[in-house]
C-alpha cells in the first residue's frame, strides 16, 4: 500500500525528516542529504533551503521509494522508519 505524504519536519544531523501514512498509522521517514543534493544542478555551498527545494521538485519519486521500501519491509530498528539513501535514489533501483 503506497504511503501517503502528512508533512515535512526538518533537517536533523544528516537527514530531511518527513510524516506518511499507513492507513491511520503515522510512519516516520527521512532522506539523506546525499541524496536531496543529487537532483541539484549546482551541488556547491548548498543550503538547508536548497535541500528543501529538491524535496519539494522530487516528493512524488521520494514517496515511491519511501512507499516501495516500506512495502517490502525494509524498516528501522531506531530513528526513523523509513530511510532513503544516497544509494537507493541516485541509483534508480525503486521505480
Amino acid at each position: 500500500m503506497p504511503l501517503s505524504f502528512v508533512e515535512t519536519i526538518g533537517h536533523e544531523r544528516d537527514a530531511y525528516l518527513f510524516t506518511t501514512k499507513d492507513g491511520s498509522r503515522d510512519v516516520q521517514c527521512a532522506i539523506k542529504h546525499s541524496a536531496l543534493e543529487y537532483s541539484l544542478t549546482n551541488r556547491s555551498h548548498v543550503t538547508n533551503a536548497d535541500r528543501e527545494r529538491a524535496f519539494d521538485e522530487n516528493r512524488d519519486r521520494i514517496m515511491r521509494i519511501a512507499s516501495a521500501k516500506y512495502d517490502v519491509g525494509l524498516k528501522r530498528s531506531s530513528g526513523p522508519l523509513i530511510l532513503i539513501t544516497f544509494e537507493e535514489y541516485s541509483t534508480r533501483q525503486y521505480p
